[in-house]
């Protein structure tokens, strides 16, 4: 008994050396490799130095080093995609490395994978330690501009947290915040968030312009409009050129007008109100004011009179110019029927009059005749030999009717077409806007 226990002892020690042995032999191999791959890549033989840490990872798994060495290579020769399988492979044994994680992301990034760039910026943030604190809030930054570039709001507002209990003065974060309770419509935290931001931006126009607009916004909306004035002139940079000029009582005048032409009052007035409210000065507004009410006053006693005159007129060129302007003043009094009427008398006399069939369409969408107004202004833009404004006012009425008639690509193509004019671009622009960010509902 005693002889066999000697023997178990003997040939269990003898299995421990060997083994021991073996894995020291493999250890060394493994840094054989690993110091020759170290000798090429300081050598700048790059490609070469990918095969011996592949080698020294074949012969030891478990050294960090030897996957972000072959990775760091990968990414100098453009071999993103190897680089992945490095850092996935590595991961497999060291999922807690943050330096790993963070990487990963990058990689993931300038691929566009954005779901992917997510999950492993999230694991780096939870894994890098405190003294990584800069790569911690980027990692959380990089998935707040991502989930903003997709779209998915709902899931932003707690990695901005996690940011800002890392460091309250971080302005990215800030804006992200402000920029976030201004879509919801929580503007006044949202000046709180940019103001702050604003204490720590770099002093640079181009750099601080998305700043000073989303701060002009919430004003805007808060209706703090001389504050508004004090701001909006520092976001007048680059890209936000446009989106400052939506602030201003201007923008609302010229939209005015053109609702204006295509007879919808009600629209123009508002649009009126909104920049008179915000500026109380602006002659042209109040011109326009003007001119609808004169255009909408009670028109009877005139249009009686024309009638008058019809019965005595032989001349065709001339009762028909009367019926157009007898349907033009019942189209601005809400007559909408008698306005269809005269504008089919004067087509008996002058079939080709362009300006009474616009008439006629406007007058059968504010019956809500939706399909026959569409098929007429069909017709009028296809017209030759109109100028390049009337036929803007035609595409823009078109793809109002359009919109109402739930006919998306036509109110596109339309809007787009109505943007060849200059007075027309902006609200057609405006149209396009609302288009795309309703298009899922209509």
């Amino acid at each position: 008994m005693t002889r066999t226990l000697l023997y178990k002892i003997l040939l269990t020690s003898t299995l421990t050396f060997f083994t021991l042995n073996a894995a020291f032999s493999q250890e060394s191999k493994a840094l054989e490799h690993f110091v020759e791959a170290e000798n090429l890549r300081k050598g700048n033989k790059l490609i070469e130095a990918i095969d011996e840490y592949t080698l020294a990872i074949k012969y030891d798994s478990m050294q960090e080093q030897y996957y972000l060495m072959k990775a760091k290579c990968q990414v100098s020769v453009n071999q993103f995609n190897n680089a992945i399988n490095t850092f996935e492979q590595a991961l497999e044994f060291f999922p807690e490395n943050g330096f790993m994680n963070y990487q990963l992301a990058r990689l993931y990034m300038r691929k566009d994978y954005y779901d992917e760039a997510i999950e492993y910026y999230d694991q780096a943030y939870k894994h890098l330690s405190n003294s990584n604190k800069s790569q911690r809030i980027n990692s959380k930054n990089q998935i707040i501009m991502i989930l903003f570039k997709e779209e998915e709001y709902d899931k932003i507002r707690p990695h901005i947290n996690d940011v800002l209990s890392l460091s309250d003065n971080n302005y990215i974060a800030l804006y992200y915040s402000g920029k976030l309770h201004n879509m919801n419509g929580e503007y006044e935290k949202a000046v709180e968030d940019i103001k702050q931001a604003l204490n720590f931006t770099p002093n640079n126009n181009s750099q601080t312009a998305r700043f000073y607009y989303e701060l002009g916004y919430a004003y805007y909306n808060l209706e703090e409009y001389q504050l508004l004035n004090s701001v909006i002139e520092k976001a007048n940079y680059g890209s936000y050129r446009k989106l400052v000029a939506k602030l201003t009582p201007e923008y609302k005048y010229w939209i005015a007008m053109c609702y204006y032409q295509i007879y919808d009052f009600d629209k123009s007035t508002n649009l009126l109100f909104d920049a008179l409210k915000q500026d109380h000065s602006n002659v042209k507004a109040h011109e326009l004011q003007i001119r609808i009410a004169e255009v909408t006053s009670d028109k009877s006693e005139q249009i009686d009179k024309a009638y008058m005159m019809i019965d005595n007129l032989q001349d065709k060129h001339r009762k028909s110019k009367i019926y157009e302007d007898i349907a033009n003043w019942q189209l601005s009094s809400q007559l909408y029927d008698e306005s269809v009427e005269s504008c089919d008398s004067a087509l008996i006399l002058d079939e080709y009059n362009y300006n009474v069939k616009y008439t006629k369409a406007v007058a059968l969408f504010k019956m809500n005749k939706l399909q026959e107004s569409i098929d007429v202004l069909n017709e009028l833009v296809n017209y030759n030999g109109l100028d390049v404004k009337t036929k803007a006012k035609y595409h823009f009425t078109l793809g109002i009717a359009a919109m109402k008639n739930e006919k998306v690509d036509l109110a596109i193509n339309s809007f787009k077409s109505a943007k060849l004019d200059k007075n027309f671009k902006i609200a057609a622009d405006d149209a396009l806007t609302y288009l795309d960010t309703k298009k899922d509902s209509i």
